[in-house]
């Protein structure tokens, strides 16, 4: 069975082809800021893209919610793994948020297994809006004195959508036969 990509899964799919391009923030490349700051912007409409064009075109699937999440899951710890290797966001922040997507990346599966589709819930959009938000912040030298602000603001919202959709899965499993078991 071939997998054809609709428009929305290929707005996901940039993302994924975007992350080994924010590499070029530890090269010598006189301009990397700059192309970072670009390859973030991109990745930015592309996510707006993506669920715009799957709602217009009535083309959500699995596969095309799998591939958003991973895609923003990729290109978001890249980045901020970039930005704390070169000391521009303290590693605690980095770990906070790439070890809540791990977190919730195990809940999905688990959620999957168990039959319950787990949507993206407001917590998690909002969560990466104020991540992208700091990112953004901190590469543009104007607002760089809005990015640490932003960032711990990310990571209190990355607390509570941990929480929100762990109870989430927990008030969906609870009745299950194998939620009582576990």
């Amino acid at each position: 069975m071939a997998l054809k990509l609709n428009a929305a899964d290929s707005a996901s799919f940039t993302r994924v082809l975007l992350t080994p391009l924010t590499f070029i923030y530890v090269t010598d490349y006189p301009y990397k800021k700059e192309a970072l700051l670009i390859i973030v912007i991109i990745a930015i409409v592309s996510d707006i893209l993506d669920g715009f064009l799957a709602r217009k075109f009535n083309t959500v699937s699995p596969f095309g919610t799998l591939l958003d999440f991973t895609a923003d899951k990729m290109f978001i710890c890249t980045v901020l793994i970039l930005l704390s290797i070169t000391n521009q966001v303290p590693i605690w922040i980095t770990l906070v948020i790439v070890n809540r997507e791990f977190w919730v990346m195990g809940m999905r599966m688990f959620a999957m297994h168990e039959g319950i589709l787990l949507p993206a819930r407001k917590s998690g959009k909002l969560k990466s809006l104020f991540i992208f938000g700091a990112i953004v912040a901190q590469l543009v030298d104007s607002l760089i004195i809005i990015s640490y602000p932003m960032f711990l603001i990310a990571v209190i919202l990355t607390m509570y959508s941990l929480i929100d959709y762990a109870y989430f899965i927990f008030k969906h499993t609870r009745k299950s036969p194998i939620a009582s078991i576990v």
